[in-house]
């Protein structure tokens, strides 16, 4: 039988004794009640007024519960869990308290009336026994539903609070940045996530507060449910911990972090409908959110994380050493001076301003393989010129002092990370200065073909001879011939004259 509104409820105890101070009837008004096996279920946080009728009530002081179901006349002075109200005994029929029980005590307990006594001058509380109702039943919420109705509503909070979880983990590690490089450079189909996932992830103090408002109410949702199906003993505490702990928290979390952008673009429906729905405090709490902690602008890197970052990208093998030295020396570049990638003057091959361009000359600079001769002009730091093989360039001697020579070959090189070796190339780096083994196989000899001897052959000639010889000949290529036996072969007297008149 069910009461609902303000009532007013008569209830006659049946006592087995009459010689004692007995309780015969009660009433009692509150606003929803109803009788349950016995008992008469009230809720928590509602005060509740007693109006009580017997024998022998004049010494009655005060009333209290217990969870205890003593016998009649039993002594409960240390098992009371409630405060005690002050009884207001009109005379030896009629007394009436009021009290209103807090919500320290758990959903489903069962509490019985002890009454103190204070007859003879003696204070005692006492059990009192009752046939209907046998006492009170705390019930936080009352949900009238069959056993597979409350099971599958679980069932169905769980798979929410699971959704809403990974959502939140899913969703905001992907930040705006991020979402925007894959729109522009990922595959097909991660173009197509992250364009539908960019609209809801641009507000996002927005969607944080969305996903933990509705995770909440879930949550709470599925604690009242399985407070009145599983109970509230500590295996009823474990059971839905761990439930919510492994299907609602671990499983999801860690499934969406590694398919973050897969499922937050298969359930975007879902969530704009939550975006929506909690808009009254979720987009309130993210507005305040955005102006007290500033809107979220993704992740942002600098020069140096960047380069970090792809030297990361190397080791899983998604970009090359190539490309890994282009880009790093890219970005190394803004912090480049002239000094870090010049040749130092001590090493710099020039020659003074007085040097005649002759053959002597002309191979001296051929063979240390220098495509950029520097002149000065009395001091070695007084540059005049720099002269390149079929070009001369003129430079104004300025004041500065010269400390070393940078090309825009040197430039190209330091963004490259690679050395720029052409046909005349001796050297491979300015920092090692080391000479190159691939070298022009004719250098060696410029200096021997220039020496004066007793034939008529000029130079040019010996020069065109060698060249001849070692390229179109493979007796006379270097791997089977010495350069000196050579050498000896051109100087020798081999040339004959025949006057034909």
């Amino acid at each position: 039988m069910e009461f609902r509104g303000i009532v007013t409820l008569y209830i006659m105890f049946l006592l087995m004794k009459i010689s004692d101070t007995k309780l015969l009837s009660v009433l009692v008004t509150t606003l929803t009640m109803h009788i349950e096996d016995g008992f008469l279920v009230v809720k928590p946080m509602h005060q509740i007024n007693f109006l009580g009728f017997g024998n022998n009530l004049e010494n009655v002081t005060a009333a209290a519960f217990s969870p205890q179901d003593a016998d009649d006349g039993t002594s409960c002075e240390d098992d009371r869990v409630t405060g005690y109200a002050m009884v207001d005994a009109e005379n030896s029929r009629r007394i009436s308290f009021s009290t209103e029980f807090s919500r320290t005590l758990s959903s489903g307990t069962k509490l019985y009336i002890c009454l103190r006594d204070e007859k003879n001058h003696m204070t005692a509380w006492k059990h009192v026994q009752m046939d209907y109702p046998k006492g009170i039943i705390l019930m936080y919420g009352y949900v009238d539903f069959p056993l597979y109705a409350s099971v599958l509503l679980m069932m169905l909070t769980v798979s929410l609070s699971a959704c809403f979880s990974g959502l939140h983990i899913g969703l905001l590690k992907l930040d705006k940045v991020m979402l925007h490089v894959v729109k522009t450079a990922g595959s097909p189909k991660e173009k197509l996530y992250a364009t539908v996932i960019l609209p809801i992830r641009e507000n996002g103090n927005r969607l944080l507060c969305t996903l933990l408002l509705s995770n909440v109410t879930v949550n709470v949702v599925f604690s009242m449910i399985a407070d009145k199906v599983i109970g509230t003993g500590i295996a009823a505490v474990l059971t839905a911990t761990f439930t919510l702990l492994i299907f609602s928290e671990i499983v999801p979390q860690s499934l969406c972090t590694n398919y973050g952008l897969l499922i937050g673009a298969k359930t975007v429906l879902l969530t704009q409908m939550l975006l929506i729905i909690t808009a009254p405090v979720s987009y309130p709490l993210g507005y305040l959110l955005d102006k007290i902690f500033g809107e979220e602008i993704g992740q942002v890197y600098n020069r140096e994380k960047l380069k970090a970052l792809i030297l990361a990208q190397k080791s899983y093998g998604c970009v090359g050493e190539e490309e890994v030295n282009i880009i790093t020396g890219a970005l190394s570049m803004s912090t480049k001076t002239a000094k870090d990638i010049m040749t130092s003057i001590e090493h710099v091959y020039m020659l003074p301003y007085t040097s005649v361009l002759d053959f002597q000359t002309t191979n001296d600079i051929i063979t240390h393989g220098f495509t950029r001769v520097p002149i000065y002009c009395g001091s070695s730091s007084h540059i005049a010129i720099v002269t390149k093989p079929g070009d001369v360039e003129n430079k104004e001697v300025g004041e500065n002092v010269a400390v070393g020579v940078v090309t825009l070959e040197d430039v190209i090189e330091e963004i490259l990370q690679e050395e720029i070796i052409d046909e005349t190339d001796v050297r491979a780096s300015h920092e090692g200065l080391e000479q190159r083994r691939d070298m022009n196989i004719h250098i060696g000899l410029y200096a021997t073909i220039n020496r004066k001897t007793t034939n008529r052959l000029n130079p040019q000639l010996k020069l065109a001879s060698l060249r001849h010889l070692t390229t179109n000949i493979r007796t006379f290529h270097p791997q089977y011939v010495h350069l000196y036996v050579l050498q000896s072969f051109l100087n020798g007297a081999i040339m004959k004259e025949y006057d034909y008149e």
